[in-house]
């Protein structure tokens, strides 16, 4: 559900600068999204896939004990928070047009 909320989170983020003039948020990639969208899909989706391996690996070692539950907040604290931009994205979108 990670990657998908990541992939949501780089359509959005790409039809948003690329069709209406949005601002990538983050300082790191607005420079890099605005010169290339290509670079920028590409590095996002590195991210997305490094993310969402480490949380597959992760559950796969962690499963049990305090480790497993700490794993367990991280990645709902992680879903709440994509679900928090991809809204946001949309809205942005919804907004420009």
């Amino acid at each position: 559900m990670l990657v998908v909320f990541g992939l949501l989170d780089l359509v959005t983020t790409v039809v948003g600068v690329t069709c209406f003039g949005a601002v990538e948020a983050n300082p790191l990639l607005s420079g890099i999204t605005k010169a290339s969208p290509l670079v920028f899909s590409g590095i996002k989706l590195l991210a997305i896939i490094a993310i969402g391996l480490t949380f597959y690996k992760a559950g796969s070692a962690l499963s049990v004990g305090l480790n497993g539950r700490f794993l367990q907040f991280s990645y709902s604290l992680s879903l709440v928070f994509m679900t928090y931009v991809v809204t946001n994205n949309c809205l942005v979108v919804a907004h420009l047009t």
